[in-house]
């Protein structure tokens, strides 16, 4: 005998469609919206009451401490316009030193034109600073 929720196609209870059934008399789509309720917990980190997502965290607490990358690169992919594979190369190791753990992409203003540059955070505070050698040795690597 098989189970009720093995794949069969049924009439589905909400949408009236044939469709792969999966709970209570629905396909997936209809189950989500009507019959699942996700768990609610007050989130570890920002404290408020929200679905859960693991670890005892909401899911946009749960992108930002386990996922930084993702989050980097939507901010990069929104700011400077990048695909995946192009923050990958610059963002990969600082220019100057080949740090590869935390690199953010700084816009440089290079002798032939603006380009972005992946930096150490010991260097992104030495351009934004100011600083001549690391501007010169930029502008060197990019001219």
């Amino acid at each position: 005998m098989q189970s009720e929720n093995n794949g069969q196609v049924v009439v589905c209870s909400q949408c009236n469609e044939s469709r792969k059934h999966h709970a209570k008399g629905m396909c997936i789509n209809c189950y989500k919206k009507h019959a699942w309720n996700p768990k609610k917990i007050r989130c570890r980190n920002c404290g408020q009451l929200r679905v859960h997502k693991a670890f005892g965290l909401c899911r946009t607490c749960h992108i930002k401490l386990h996922h930084p990358h993702r989050v980097r690169f939507n901010y990069y992919k929104r700011k400077h316009h990048l695909s995946f594979q192009e923050y990958l190369k610059i963002a990969h190791k600082c220019a100057l030193c080949d740090f590869s753990s935390f690199i953010g992409i700084s816009a440089f203003k290079a002798k032939r034109g603006p380009v972005l540059v992946g930096l150490c955070p010991n260097h992104q505070r030495l351009l934004s600073a100011g600083d001549k050698d690391v501007s010169s040795r930029i502008d060197k690597i990019f001219s």
